[in-house]
């Protein structure tokens, strides 16, 4: 019935709005951590050079470097799905309302 899908409808609205403000806090988690990563690796070189770590630390630094970027791109596509979500459930109601 018509109160069940508008119900079922405002949670469907609700859970993305969630999701696109976990996604943006995410986001903002995620470059955080990509700037932190990318010093890193400058530091451990310092360090090598210096004689204080082994290349297999700088390795590690580096290989973190990557890793951050692929959480932000995931934090990132998390967010656009959950945008996507909503303006579909946008066209939802409006194809309802049209009949």
């Amino acid at each position: 019935d018509r109160e069940a899908w508008e119900r079922s409808l405002d949670q469907q609205v609700r859970a993305q709005v969630a999701q696109i403000k976990a996604s943006t806090a995410q986001i903002s988690l995620r470059e955080a951590n990509l700037r932190l990563a990318e010093q890193t690796p400058i530091a451990q070189k310092a360090l090598q050079d210096a004689g204080r770590v082994i290349q297999k630390d700088v390795l590690d630094a580096m290989r973190e470097v990557e890793n951050a970027k692929v959480l932000l791109l995931r934090a990132r596509a998390d967010y656009q799905v959950a945008c996507l979500w909503v303006e579909g459930l946008q066209g939802t109601l409006e194809r309802r309302r049209l009949r």
